[in-house]
């Protein structure tokens, strides 16, 4: 595994010590924190600690040497071990496109102002996501995920018409400290993917879901739910807003005037102004029944 740094805290003489690790996810601003024993020796400190959070468990195992006065810098030799928990490996959780396909998950607040005629929020964004997964429909037939093991995710499209899903992309996956968020990892060739696949357009530098993080890896932050068996899973906010207004701007601009075009643009709007308020508007998709 990659890290970037090492951090160590102590709270005050003979409390505890803890390391926070940065850079294992693509994501500058996460970091994960472990309560550390340490046990000194001649020149190096060794030390062994467990974190263990609603989503994974890590544990980690090295020595810190301190700096010696004009000979070396100091250094941290680390062994990291993570295992996900938050989401059940080797299980393939199928989503079925359609009517039903994106749902909203909680309420969303206030109105949006569109060629001088007001629309409800949540209503609005209802209604759109109603047209929007009918449309995918018309491309594919359902999406496949698979968490495994060793962090990776492989997810499978199967077709509109098509007898059997395909292979579509593997991404590396990461479940943060907080508890329902996890964080995926893809390459710029499967952004242009992602993209072309679910909004009909490329990344774009306007109003782009992707934004570059470490080492070129490209973060894509999320939420999830498990309820009896079944997974909700969608974008977090701002990316989801970023990803409806690349829809309006792909698919949405080859839709026939009508209501549901009006209803798609409002809609984007709608998210922008909500999460403007500081709302956390939350659009999931649930996978089918478990067998």
């Amino acid at each position: 595994m990659a890290i970037k740094g090492v951090e160590f805290a102590c709270d005050g003489a003979g409390g505890a010590v803890t390391m926070t690790i940065s850079g294992l996810t693509a994501e500058l601003a996460k970091s994960f924190t472990v309560d550390i024993d340490a046990v000194p020796g001649e020149r190096t400190v060794g030390f062994t600690g467990k974190s263990d959070a609603p989503g994974y468990e890590m544990t980690v195992r090295g020595t810190y040497t301190p700096a010696e006065k004009y000979v070396t810098d100091g250094y941290v030799v680390l062994d990291i071990a993570y295992a996900p928990k938050g989401i059940e490996t080797g299980r393939t959780f199928v989503f079925k496109t359609g009517d039903g396909f994106l749902n909203v998950t909680k309420d969303i607040l206030g109105t949006t102002k569109y060629d001088g005629i007001v629309y409800p929020n949540e209503m609005t964004i209802r209604n759109a996501l109603v047209s929007i997964g009918k449309y995918l429909g018309t491309k594919h037939d359902e999406i496949g995920m698979r968490f495994n093991e060793d962090l990776t995710l492989d997810i499978w499209i199967k077709p509109a018409g098509g007898d059997e899903p395909a292979h579509w992309m593997t991404t590396r996956y990461w479940f943060t400290e907080n508890d329902g968020e996890l964080i995926l990892e893809l390459t710029g060739e499967q952004c242009d993917a992602f993209c072309e696949a679910w909004t009909g357009i490329p990344q774009g530098p306007y109003t782009p879901i992707f934004i570059f993080g470490l080492d070129d890896r490209v973060p894509l932050a999320m939420f999830y739910e498990m309820d009896g068996g079944r997974l909700s899973i969608g974008i977090a906010n701002t990316q989801n807003a970023a990803a409806l207004s690349m829809f309006a701007d792909g698919f949405g601009r080859t839709w026939p005037e009508s209501q549901a075009k009006t209803e798609l643009m409002v809609a984007r709007d709608a998210m922008w102004n909500a999460i403007r308020d500081g709302q956390q508007v939350e659009i999931a998709m649930t996978s089918e029944p478990g067998d």
